[in-house]
């Protein structure tokens, strides 16, 4: 029993219809990648299919991938690399960002003989290249960096200065 050629094309026609569009849906898959510690979306992100595609997700972190796949390795420089399955691309992943850790640090040194030792030498070639002024006011800029004790007159005023500060903030605070 043989059909007619025009029903047979029509039969045809509806069996690819009807087989080839759910293939046709598997075969893209889309979703959004996001930064699991900050929930921002990560852009350039690649993803190798296993059938050898390769697709990259946008500034908006959408992933698109236009072909049927099984895996899928997801990879980007910042992020630790995952795999994922066709069904699993369907809404949001969650990429984690790479953290470097480091065992343990050994430090080796020697005990400091003082804060600026290049400031010593640097003291003493000014000292023999300097020249006194002719007006007799001078100004040492290497002086600033000396450490000086002051003397009992010098404590006394700071501290007078500091106390009269301090009345005057306390009735900054009361009023």
């Amino acid at each position: 029993m043989f059909c007619q050629p025009y029903f047979c094309a029509k039969k045809a026609l509806l069996c690819i219809a009807v087989w080839g569009f759910p293939v046709s849906m598997v075969a893209q898959a889309r979703c959004v990648l996001i930064d699991k510690e900050t929930g921002v979306p990560v852009r350039d992100v690649k993803a190798y299919t296993d059938k050898g595609d390769v697709f990259t997700s946008d500034y908006q972190g959408n992933l698109v991938i236009d072909s049927a796949f099984h895996t899928a390795a997801l990879r980007h420089g910042s992020y630790l690399e995952r795999k994922v399955e066709s069904r699993e691309v369907k809404d949001t992943l969650w990429l984690l960002p790479q953290a470097i850790k480091l065992e343990e640090v050994v430090v080796w040194g020697e005990a400091r003989k003082g804060m600026f030792p290049w400031m010593k030498i640097a003291l003493e070639q000014a000292a023999e290249t300097a020249t006194p002024p002719p007006g007799g006011v001078s100004f040492d800029f290497f002086e600033m960096f000396k450490k000086k004790p002051l003397n009992k007159k010098a404590r006394k005023k700071n501290k007078q200065i500091l106390e009269e500060w301090d009345k005057e903030e306390k009735k900054k605070n009361e009023n």
